[in-house]
């Protein structure tokens, strides 16, 4: 776009221009040439402005323009060639400075080199806007593997040592029910937003988000054999931030979770070329998910191995008796006793787990002595959606949970 009152001038500049392939526009106004540009479908790649026009001066269109449009190329065209003057068009926001008359080399060279300098401007700003895709899908040390793959073969690493993490909402499946679809889906957004900024603090690693259920992993990354204990400090920052989280169906209340975090050896591979996803594979993944769903609300309950991890830690532990955990047999698990957690109902649990019960045969005028091995304890019902429950109520398992495992509700 060339701006100028004269119009001769623009001719020349056309005739400059366009034996070289440009397709010129012209404006005879500072009004002119700002109204072209704002109603354009696109920015024109450089305008050539003039600095001595009426009404509205080039110095003054430059700087609207540069308010406007930051990365628009603009070159002043004038007949002031004075450093002052030069030194003026710069300062109100100039890409660059040409005298009149324009000699004709001169110009084509300088719109060459500032329309290479914008292309390569684009393409640096696409790589960096790729890669910063690519880093909020994939671990760093990924990407970078990724980068240096000269064929199809997958990635796969195997981890001697990490801590994955599972949470899911208490009572969604109800929430689900009952509330509006976009209330639950706006406070799912707010609740991810949180935990995918609590990561970035704690240099966790989010792995997948199925419907309520969040998995994240850490210990992945050289050097990182701090793992368990970051693991840790995410999870009671995710309980705290679920006290900000507003409850779709009573916004006076805040939802709750359920935390579990296991340690031990895994897998992790890229999976597939289209949407590529970087996932885990073993039983740490599945030992995790038990230990959220065999969890109480706003509690982090954890494995042995874990545990073990963080003996050495300033955390303090409500140790929970062995009972039957689904698909891994009899297991022994910790809550953390902190200020953020509840960890009140933990000892509860444990206490009604340990207390002995009176049987009463059915010629006592009771109900049938129970199979050996089974507990006649009493169902206790918890305001956090929990059953404290009999044995066989849950196929051989301690804690009967509203939801079982990440992705059933």
């Amino acid at each position: 776009l060339t701006v100028d009152d004269e119009e001769v001038n623009n001719l020349v500049i056309t005739g400059i221009l366009s034996p070289e392939g440009y397709k010129v526009a012209s404006a005879s106004s500072g009004k002119q040439a700002i109204a072209f540009i704002q109603n354009a479908a696109c920015l024109p790649d450089i305008v050539l402005l003039d600095v001595m026009m009426p009404h509205m001066n080039g110095l003054d269109v430059c700087k609207l323009l540069r308010e406007e449009y930051p990365t628009l190329v603009i070159i002043m065209c004038s007949a002031k060639g004075s450093r002052e003057d030069i030194i003026k068009g710069f300062e109100a926001g100039a890409n660059d400075y040409v005298t009149k008359p324009v000699h004709s080399q001169e110009l084509r060279a300088r719109i060459r080199a500032h329309l290479q300098s914008a292309q390569l401007w684009n393409v640096r700003s696409s790589a960096m806007t790729s890669d910063s895709l690519l880093r909020r899908m994939l671990p760093a040390h990924v990407i970078e593997k990724i980068k240096l793959r000269s064929d199809g073969r997958a990635i796969v690493d195997h981890h001697k040592s990490m801590s994955v993490l599972f949470s899911d909402i208490v009572s969604f499946t109800t929430m689900c029910a009952s509330a509006r679809t976009e209330d639950v889906i706006v406070m799912l957004n707010d609740l991810f937003n949180a935990f995918d900024n609590l990561c970035d603090k704690h240099g966790i690693t989010k792995c997948e988000v199925i419907g309520d259920g969040y998995m994240a992993v850490c210990g992945h990354q050289e050097g990182s054999s701090e793992h368990a204990a970051h693991m840790m400090a995410f999870a009671l920052d995710m309980i705290r931030t679920t006290k900000t989280i507003r409850h779709p169906l009573n916004p006076e209340t805040n939802i709750q979770i359920r935390v579990g975090i296991h340690s031990g050896s895994l897998f992790s591979g890229v999976v597939g070329e289209k949407l590529p996803k970087w996932s885990l594979f073993g039983d740490t993944v599945n030992t995790a998910s038990r230990m959220e769903s065999n969890g109480l609300a706003d509690n982090v309950f954890i494995s042995k191995s874990t545990r073990r991890l963080l003996q050495y830690s300033d955390y303090d532990f409500v140790a929970v008796p062995s009972r039957k955990i689904k698909g891994k047999g009899e297991m022994e698990t910790w809550a953390v006793k902190h200020e953020a957690v509840a960890w009140q109902d933990v000892e509860a649990m444990v206490a009604a787990m340990s207390t002995p019960t009176i049987e009463r045969s059915e010629s006592e005028g009771g109900l049938p002595l129970p199979p050996s091995g089974l507990s006649t304890g009493p169902r206790r019902s918890s305001s956090l959606g929990v059953v404290q429950s009999s044995a066989d109520d849950v196929g051989g398992g301690g804690l009967l949970t509203n939801e079982n495992s990440l992705g059933s509700n």
